[in-house]
């Protein structure tokens, strides 16, 4: 029997709460949360990005570039219908100031980038109780599968430069 070990979202603390009451009252799908879940994998890769970058010797939030978030990619993992809700997903995350976005975006070459509005005093860890747990299982089921496709086509091109 293999053991479940539920996804944990990391989040800055206090963020689960504001976006379950937003998505309780703003939502695109049929049922809340399925935004809410949607929302919580943007922030939660944010938030890791974020930590990550901070976690390095010298390296301050005011020089912090953001991560690149490449729509259609995105869109694919959190499962969006379309480019365009996802775009939505931002720009909502945008307007309640969780989030800013980073940069300019240049078509076939730049994505925007984003990153939390303001460094976290704390983190916490969030995991969908089992009534939810699909949700997550989706989105993290398509993000590896993602992932790894993007690996195994670096993996060829790297191997034909070698040719």
């Amino acid at each position: 029997m293999s053991k479940y070990n539920p996804y944990k979202y990391f989040l800055p603390e206090g963020i689960a709460e504001v976006l379950e009451n937003y998505c309780n009252q703003n939502h695109i799908y049929k049922k809340p949360e399925v935004d809410y879940f949607k929302l919580l994998y943007i922030i939660d890769t944010l938030s890791s990005h974020l930590s990550t970058y901070l976690s390095h010797q010298g390296k301050k939030f005011k020089d912090y570039k953001g991560r690149p978030l490449h729509i259609k990619t995105l869109s694919s993992i959190i499962g969006a219908r379309n480019d365009s809700i996802t775009s939505q997903f931002l720009k909502n995350l945008v307007e309640l100031g969780i989030i800013k976005r980073i940069g300019l975006y240049t078509p076939g070459k730049n994505s925007y980038h984003y990153s939390l509005a303001k460094v976290p005093e704390n983190y916490v860890s969030v995991v969908a109780n089992a009534k939810y747990s699909k949700i997550t299982d989706k989105i993290i089921a398509k993000r590896n599968s993602v992932y790894a496709e993007k690996s195994e086509d670096l993996k060829f091109i790297k191997n034909s430069f070698r040719n």
